[in-house]
């Protein structure tokens, strides 16, 4: 996710040549990189548990968290990667409104931030499905960085 977010933002940087916007930028995934790693380390070292894949009918065993403070992470590993993402969507879409040339980019921009939303509704939702998800955003993050 962070060095999706890092091409992104040089793509944003070659769309505006803005040193300023380039610093924010980098701070944005700085902070949602940090986040992200607290959020995370919180779930796995302190709540994660194991489900056994006979339960919903498959093989092996699944990371979950079972403490009722599991829901807020979830929902707190989500938030900075949609933000940042949708920034630079934000920017994406002002550029491609002031050129039709960018149109594509925006689009699958819009489609990216489409499927990152999706991804923090099923964590918000069902935890225990976000296996379901995550495979469709890394595979649409593979494919826009490599546009």
């Amino acid at each position: 996710g962070t060095v999706i977010s890092a091409v992104l933002v040089m793509r944003i940087h070659a769309l505006y040549q803005n040193k300023a916007l380039l610093i924010c930028l980098l701070f944005s995934c700085f902070g949602s990189l940090i986040l992200t790693l607290v959020a995370v380390s919180i779930m796995v070292f302190r709540y994660e548990t194991f489900m056994p894949g006979s339960v919903v009918g498959l093989d092996g065993c699944f990371p979950g968290c079972s403490s009722s403070f599991c829901r807020p992470l979830f929902i707190a590993f989500w938030i900075p990667f949609t933000a940042s993402e949708t920034i630079i969507f934000i920017l994406t879409a002002w550029k491609s409104y002031q050129s039709c040339v960018l149109r594509r980019h925006a689009d699958m921009s819009s489609s990216f931030i489409a499927v990152a939303i999706g991804n923090f509704l099923v964590w918000l939702f069902d935890p225990f499905a976000s296996f379901l998800a995550v495979g469709l955003l890394k595979s649409l993050q593979v494919t826009i960085c490599s546009r």
